[in-house]
């Protein structure tokens, strides 16, 4: 919980003045973006990884209510989730 969760709760608590003052520098044709680094397991439970996954629970939660308390401001909050393809890579 400590990384995956409150590491990306502390840095976005620490950006989130300055990318909303760039967006508003910018505009909102081309705004600022704070993207999280998630993991599938945030999107399907994964067997004898429950400590993992909940950690990635919570980061997919506060995402999307990050998202939806910045609507409308110069921010673009989005996640991404890769999967067991990209470790082969």
């Amino acid at each position: 919980m400590e990384v995956n969760y409150l590491g990306s709760l502390l840095v976005s608590q620490a950006f989130l003045q300055p990318l909303l003052a760039t967006g508003n520098r910018r505009g909102f044709l081309d705004p600022a973006c704070l993207v999280f680094v998630n993991s599938f397991a945030s999107k399907v439970p994964c067997k004898y990884m429950s400590a993992f996954t909940a950690s990635k629970y919570a980061l997919a939660g506060m995402t999307a209510a990050l998202r939806e308390e910045l609507a409308g401001k110069p921010l673009h909050v989005a996640a991404v989730h890769p999967g067991e393809a990209a470790r082969q890579l």
